[in-house]
């Protein structure tokens, strides 16, 4: 598939997505360019092996410039710095034309897309709620019933 062709797919898919949908999509598209970008290194494709690198680096860009670093707390704060370390690795791979940097880049995003994917796929209507442990004097009061 082209890659246009392969961007107004990603664009359709985009506008019908879920917004836990848009996120798997968004870090699909990062993946795929990545695993484009080692093939390319693999098979002395310069001019493939820079569009994916540079497809891969302003995805996770944008994934980075969407952080709300006000509201999101540690979550944010710390997938902030996930992104800037897949970025820093990223840029190793053009001069070096090694891939190890987007490999190291693929090890890190695919457990977060596993876990988009997850929250996508709860049923519309379920609130997804955190397990939070009880408070000591819960925790003691609940004991000392049993």
């Amino acid at each position: 598939m082209s890659y246009e062709a392969h961007s107004v797919l990603l664009r359709d898919e985009l506008m019908t997505s879920s917004p836990a949908g848009m996120v798997v999509l968004i870090y699909e598209e990062a993946i795929r360019a990545l695993k484009t970008a080692i093939r390319a290194v693999e098979a002395g494709d310069i001019t493939a092996r820079h569009a994916n690198v540079s497809r891969a680096m302003d995805v996770i860009a944008h994934l980075y410039g969407c952080l709300d670093m006000e509201n999101g707390g540690e979550i944010a704060e710390n997938l902030g710095r996930l992104y800037r370390f897949v970025l820093s690795r990223l840029v190793t791979v053009e001069p070096t034309n090694d891939p190890a940097g987007a490999r190291d880049a693929i090890r890190l995003l695919e457990p977060l897309l596993l876990s988009w994917r997850a929250i996508d796929e709860v049923p519309a209507g379920l609130e997804m709620v955190p397990v939070a442990a009880p408070a000591a004097s819960e925790a003691n009061g609940a004991h000392a019933a049993a």
